[in-house]
């Protein structure tokens, strides 16, 4: 009697459980945010990047790897020319999206990385919860709003304008 009481409870727990899962990983199209935009962010774009405050202060913007879409460089350090920084030492973003206005949800084909330096060689940090949302686009700008995820320590949002380097 013991046996059977135990597994009627085994069962009505397995039952009772619910679990909500935002994406499926065997579909990396679907989106792991909640499918409405949360607010519209205005603040300029910044958050934690390692733990620490970081702003967002130049990017750009080039032609992607596949048509319709942008490949975007956010930085946290002022360029003359943006359009010629290979690379840098301070951390940034580093996504794709597409080239026309909309947003997208993060997932885990559509992400974030936090890119930036540690003791050794470099640490590349995938943010997945979030979007990006194209606001306006032009000859020479693209404004953007970002909302990206990963934990605590690496997370950003707001708004940046862009400049165009594929033209």
């Amino acid at each position: 009697m013991k046996k059977i009481f135990m597994m009627c409870l085994l069962g009505l727990n397995f039952v009772s459980c619910d679990v909500d899962i935002m994406a499926d990983e065997s579909n990396s199209t679907k989106p792991r945010s909640p499918q409405s935009k949360p607010r519209d962010l205005t603040q300029p774009l910044s958050g934690k990047i390692n733990g620490k405050l970081w702003d967002a202060v130049s990017g750009k913007v080039e032609q992607g790897y596949e048509e319709g879409t942008f490949r975007v460089t956010v930085y946290n350090q002022q360029s003359e020319d943006v359009c010629s920084i290979l690379f840098s030492g301070e951390p940034m973003l580093l996504f794709g999206m597409q080239d026309k206005t909309g947003m997208d949800y993060l997932s885990l084909s559509h992400n974030v990385t936090m890119a930036y330096q540690v003791d050794g060689g470099s640490m590349n940090v995938i943010a997945q919860e979030g979007y990006t949302d194209v606001l306006a686009i032009d000859d020479t700008t693209v404004e953007i709003e970002l909302k990206a995820f990963s934990d605590a320590d690496h997370s950003v949002g707001g708004r940046i304008s862009l400049k165009r380097c594929d033209n």
